[in-house]
């Protein structure tokens, strides 16, 4: 993996179709939460994290379709 323009991580393909001037905001927020974090990066952290957005939306959809039977 590559990094430049805040340090966000591509794979090497995806970092070459990647113009990073369309995503100035983006790249000065990454940058400004790796250093808050000291560059940590816990995969069991960022695991649980995407698991309950599932989770949260699917309960969402699922109580749509309650309402409307």
């Amino acid at each position: 993996m590559t990094t430049r323009n805040g340090g966000i991580r591509l794979p090497p393909a995806l970092e070459k179709l990647t113009d990073w001037s369309r995503f100035p905001v983006s790249s000065r927020v990454g940058q400004a939460a790796r250093e808050m974090y000291q560059n940590a990066y816990n995969p069991e952290y960022a695991y649980r994290f995407g698991l309950e957005r599932i989770i949260e939306g699917t309960a969402v959809l699922i109580e749509r379709a309650d309402r409307t039977n």
